[in-house]
């Protein structure tokens, strides 16, 4: 399914030409089309891994005094899973930059763009034949939702601002930015419980051990699925620093789509197209991804090497700098020889940039993907894994908006550059925020809201 979705959505990219397509119906051909891919790759990739892990946890075959999976082998087979997540993604793109231009080219657009359609529906169909054989997790019926969930992350957010800002200071400060009252949930009792301070500020007790549960549950004062949710959104906003820092990564990733292109019509194509070199980066991560799994990993794990999700994204920030370094270098060059009326630079020269930008798309990209569902309770899974998906619209934004304002009359060469010493800016920052990102902890954003009193004991933070 993952791999008909891509591609899907890569051979409308790749069929498009801007002599023969018309705007009268385009609307509607990338709005729907980005609608479903998202949804559709965000609930694969939650329902997908917790697939892999119920059914290894219920394997008839496994010895009975087995015991249950430990961290280390949940972590590796948490890796595997978005490594050939990805490996699959990637075969869906070669199929579809090999496959569709040719249809294109014989038959026209109509063709191209039905063979995506019957690869589509024939992914649905073999997708809902095997329905009966998931794990349906159905939601709990505690009323809650995506907008009270998001509402919980405002008003935690904001409370922590609150509690850290001198007092003196809050009554300069706008109104917007008062957390104001805790969001409340239908029937809810008060498991939080809430106590207005002299300050107006909201403060919350709460329960945490079975018996002092009790003793409060005998009192009315219990509401475990508001604790849930506020533990929920703790998690949401802690994983989001980390997400940060990803949009500059996309800024310069996804320019080879698009800058490295046109970098390759300047250049000696040997009888290529230069939209044709963007399948080495899709065949190079169908090699790579087995690669990395299989023997890398392995070997580095075997040699006691630190290959925890964070360090991996760091070298993969550091390897895609360098490859925006090296294709500056490769522009200049590119430049100096047409202006000089010297040979063309041969186009196999942006191979060590895409081979480079190519493993580090592995390091941070699926890395990424593992570390997003590890940081994910089960109720929010699907949230965070869509929070991280959103980090790449950023970078979209982000790098079409310099391209068509700061970069627009500056020297290609030179914007190039720019880019490999944003990323090192952007890893610097992302060193310290690791650093400082593992001595805390997700409910740590509670501890603002505790309130010691007689009757309860505050709940343990692990």
């Amino acid at each position: 399914q993952v791999t008909l979705q891509r591609t899907n959505s890569n051979a409308k990219s790749s069929s498009i030409n801007e002599k023969e397509a018309t705007a009268a119906p385009g609307s509607a051909n990338i709005v729907l089309p980005i609608d479903g891919s998202k949804g559709e790759k965000t609930s694969s990739i939650r329902d997908g891994e917790d697939e892999s892990l119920i059914i290894r946890s219920e394997d008839p075959s496994s010895d009975d005094d087995e015991s249950p999976m430990d961290d280390e082998t949940i972590s590796q087979r948490v890796r595997a899973f978005f490594a050939y997540f990805y490996f699959c993604i990637n075969v869906g793109a070669v199929a579809s930059i090999a496959m569709v231009p040719i249809v294109r080219g014989y038959a026209g657009f109509g063709p191209a763009f039905s063979l995506s359609l019957w690869f589509m529906m024939i992914a649905l169909f073999l997708f809902a034949s095997k329905r009966k054989e998931y794990h349906h997790l159905v939601p709990g019926q505690d009323g809650t939702s995506l907008s009270f969930t998001l509402g919980l992350c405002r008003w935690l957010f904001f409370q922590n601002l609150w509690r850290n800002v001198p007092f003196v200071v809050h009554r300069y400060l706008p109104l917007w930015l008062h957390p104001g009252d805790c969001p409340k949930m239908n029937n809810s009792k008060g498991f939080l419980h809430q106590e207005q301070q002299e300050n107006g500020t909201d403060t919350v007790s709460l329960v945490g051990d079975d018996e002092t549960a009790a003793n409060s549950s005998n009192e009315g004062t219990m509401d475990t699925a508001l604790d849930e949710q506020l533990s929920d959104a703790a998690h949401v906003l802690h994983v989001l620093p980390i997400f940060c820092a990803l949009p500059i990564f996309w800024c310069l990733y996804d320019q080879q789509g698009s800058v490295w292109t046109l970098q390759a019509t300047k250049m000696r194509l040997h009888g290529l197209q230069p939209e044709q070199f963007t399948i080495i980066n899709p065949v190079e991560l169908m090699i790579f991804v087995p690669l990395f799994e299989r023997i890398i990993y392995p070997m580095l794990d075997a040699a006691k090497v630190n290959i925890s999700p964070l360090t991996r994204m760091s070298w993969g920030m550091l390897l895609s700098a360098i490859s925006f370094a090296f294709s500056g270098f490769v522009e200049s060059w590119i430049q100096h020889n047409n202006d000089n009326g010297l040979e063309k630079v041969s186009v196999f020269w942006q191979l060590p940039q895409i081979t480079v930008l190519a493993v580090a798309e592995i390091l941070v990209s699926v890395t990424g993907l593992e570390f997003a569902y590890a940081c994910a309770p089960g109720r929010v899974k699907a949230l965070i894994m869509s929070l991280f998906l959103l980090t790449t619209a950023v970078g979209n934004i982000f790098s079409g908006t310099l391209y068509s304002t700061v970069f627009a009359q500056m020297d290609r060469a030179v914007v190039m550059h720019i880019c490999a010493t944003l990323m090192m800016i952007n890893l610097i920052m992302f060193h310290f925020l690791s650093k400082w990102w593992l001595q805390r902890r997700p409910l740590d954003l509670l501890r603002p809201l505790v309130v010691a009193e007689p009757i309860h004991q505050e709940v343990e933070m692990s």
